[in-house]
């Protein structure tokens, strides 16, 4: 058996120098690295040595005795790819785990990681994220600083479930394939969730996902979405989420020069929509609400569901909103220059509904603020009796609740369902 335990960072070493990937670090004591075959793992510090390693195959066993301990380094030889990774410690304080050197130089693919450990997951994975089954039993995601970055698809739900409430757990996680996988962060926010590959989707029509925080997110830019995004989610009923905000939502094609439509199917739900803050990696933000083509699908339901209110232009590039903007609170006027709409749509392109004051908690006419404008085309809707008929906006209308009727449009529609 071919094994190497040594006490300071290793050396890069050839793909052919390791006959047998079985190997075992620190049986006697404990050591800093360990390498088996193409895989090299390096507790950080390297001049601690922090536990032991189990390399069996791709599968790694990893137990950290040091307190020392910060992290733990992997790399493999020729974008080797990772089986499944677990990580124990008897102490709550944090490890990054950081996979590859740099964006050329990552590790392969990496079946799971968990573990009975404070665990943050950063650096580069050259090839699939996941394998099918949950990753549970993670702290953060992305937090260190250079986040995280999957070149291939996030195939398996991601469960981030560990530490204190409060706080960014998911800071900044780039996928360059699909996001197939439901991401719920249990105990804090989401920074920034970005697809940069051509011709990639969050979900499909077919299986949408769904991306949960306890408390706000950041940004979610794909060229096309298929998801139900929430914000502030109580996931237990003793850790009641906090009023939370999505600062920005992008599905845009321009975003990958793809030929995907830049569609929004499924539900967004937050307190406020559109509010900057500082979240995650970030220390400024562009708020953007940017849908490239329609808003919802025909059979697919979808609805956008602002518990207090939209605090950024919500702006539909191309197509329709097929579906609903239901608001609990006013539609306000949020932007200073009093001629950019809050809401702006292409010609035609209200064929659902918006509704504002659905809370039914406003005073009369109360429910749309002057100067918050509605703009369809040519058409600007600047308060709830406007005159427009609705075969000039797409067939939908704007109404606060409770709900005037239009005076000559046929026939009437008194509530949504």
């Amino acid at each position: 058996m071919n094994k190497v335990c040594v006490g300071s960072a290793i050396a890069f070493l050839s793909a052919t120098a390791f006959a047998s990937p079985a190997q075992h670090c620190g049986g006697g004591g404990y050591a800093n690295s360990c390498v088996g075959g193409t895989i090299y793992v390096t507790f950080m510090p390297s001049n601690i040595n922090g536990g032991t390693v189990d390399i069996d195959g791709n599968n790694i066993t990893i137990e950290v005795t040091d307190s020392q301990v910060t992290g733990i380094s992997f790399i493999t030889v020729g974008q080797a790819s990772l089986g499944s990774i677990y990580v124990s410690r008897s102490t709550e304080a944090p490890l990054e785990l950081s996979f590859g050197q740099n964006v050329s130089n990552p590790v392969g693919s990496i079946a799971s990681v968990q573990g009975a450990a404070v665990l943050d997951v950063t650096g580069w994975i050259g090839g699939n994220f996941g394998n099918g089954s949950d990753m549970t039993q993670l702290t953060t995601v992305g937090a260190g600083s250079n986040g995280l970055t999957v070149a291939g698809n996030l195939v398996s739900n991601l469960v981030l479930d560990r530490g204190a409430f409060g706080g960014v757990k998911l800071s900044r996680l780039r996928v360059g394939g699909n996001l197939l996988g439901n991401i719920q962060v249990k105990r804090g926010a989401v920074g920034l969730i970005e697809l940069i590959g051509q011709n990639k989707t969050i979900g499909s029509t077919s299986t949408p996902v769904a991306i949960q925080a306890w408390s706000d997110i950041g940004q979610v830019a794909a060229s096309e979405i298929h998801a139900a995004i929430e914000a502030g989610v109580t996931f237990d009923g003793t850790h009641p989420a906090p009023a939370s905000n999505i600062t920005s939502i992008i599905a845009d094609k321009s975003l990958g020069n793809t030929s995907t439509a830049g569609n929004y199917t499924g539900t967004i739900v937050a307190d406020a929509l559109g509010q900057p803050r500082n979240v995650g990696f970030f220390t400024t933000w562009n708020p953007q609400i940017r849908i490239g083509n329609d808003f919802g699908a025909s059979g697919v339901p979808s609805q956008m569901y602002l518990r207090e209110g939209l605090r950024n232009q919500l702006e539909i590039v191309d197509s329709s909103i097929l579906r609903a903007v239901v608001i609990g609170g006013a539609l306000r006027d949020s932007i200073s220059d009093p001629n950019t709409p809050e809401i702006l749509l292409p010609a035609n392109g209200l064929v659902g509904q918006i509704i504002t004051n659905n809370n039914d908690s406003l005073a009369s006419g109360a429910g749309w603020e002057s100067g918050a404008i509605v703009k369809v085309g040519s058409q600007s809707l600047t308060g709830p009796t406007y005159t427009t008929l609705p075969t000039a906006l797409g067939g939908g209308a704007v109404g606060v609740a409770r709900f005037d009727l239009h005076g000559t449009a046929r026939p009437y529609r008194t509530r949504w369902s």
